[in-house]
């Protein structure tokens, strides 16, 4: 039994909606099979969803010589999935291994996914830590975010130089749950932190009218290449870019309200205190060590 997955509004794919029935017309065959199982995304008010999970009925195939092969493919056991939008569950699958273009995957009108995905994906599993560790990451302006990343693979270096290290070490530390901590260590430490101190300057240097001259305060988001890297206007400069860089809304306030006063906090504690959801975060640890 194989798993697939359809796009209803893909150019290559045809719904007949009441009648069970999806075409496609692609220029191979389709490896599908009478028992394979299907999920169906759909286009919601702009949003893709997962609608519906059936199983394959039947398929025919018509060649149409240099045009390629329309598949019809009859569907049974049709079953309503419960409004799961696709961006809810894009870092809890296997196969999006793009994690800043993870919507990549999704581009064709038909594909295989693993079986493991398949089963996420119509019981509603979120790999909680995972996604919230890469929706974060991706917030962040792509400097900070490399440099943050540069830290962790020097990290895991140091780690490993550490005697006594064995391979539930290393897994602990590769946790996504790990990973997440130390993500909001990062900016708590690198910016909130920071960019209050910087804010603080800027209120003085207004007071004060000076000529912008200070000793560099070292964070990660000022320009390493910029002549004027030292300056402490420059550097103020340089983290209001940052602030419009989160959807204009200020980093100060939004990394505050994910970091250590919000959502991620809320998400470790919860995993902290819950049993069903440490199940959960261990049995998808498990699923993507195996694709790892």
């Amino acid at each position: 039994m194989r798993f697939w997955l359809v796009k209803d509004d893909a150019p290559s794919v045809s719904f007949v909606r009441g009648q069970e029935v999806i075409t496609v017309h692609m220029k191979r065959k389709l490896g599908m099979v009478k028992g394979d199982r299907l999920l169906v995304l759909s286009a919601v008010n702009e949003k893709y969803q997962f609608a519906e999970t059936a199983k394959i009925e039947s398929v025919f195939f018509e060649n149409l010589e240099d045009d390629g092969v329309i598949s019809i493919i009859g569907l049974s056991e049709t079953k309503k999935l419960d409004d799961l939008l696709l961006d809810d569950m894009l870092y809890s699958l296997t196969f999006v291994w793009n994690t800043q273009l993870p919507a990549r995957h999704f581009r064709r009108g038909v594909r295989l996914v693993p079986e493991a995905d398949f089963n996420a994906i119509v019981n509603g599993s979120v790999f909680l830590s995972r996604s919230a560790y890469f929706t974060i990451l991706g917030a962040l302006p792509e400097m900070t975010r490399a440099e943050f990343e540069a830290t962790e693979i020097v990290g895991e270096a140091q780690f490993l130089e550490t005697g006594g290290i064995n391979a539930e070490h290393l897994r602990a530390r590769r946790r996504y749950e790990s990973k997440l901590r130390r993500l909001q260590k990062y900016i708590d430490e690198q910016i909130i932190s920071v960019g209050i101190e910087l804010e603080k300057l800027q209120r003085i240097a207004d007071e004060l009218k000076g000529d912008g001259s200070l000793q560099s305060v070292r964070h990660s988001f000022f320009d390493q290449d910029s002549t004027q890297r030292y300056r402490w206007d420059y550097q103020i400069e340089a983290f209001s870019g940052l602030m419009n860089n989160l959807e204009g809304v200020r980093v100060l306030d939004r990394l505050q309200e994910i970091s250590e006063k919000g959502a991620v906090s809320e998400v470790l504690k919860y995993l902290e205190n819950d049993d069903d959801a440490r199940g959960s975060e261990e049995s998808f640890e498990k699923m993507f060590d195996e694709v790892r």
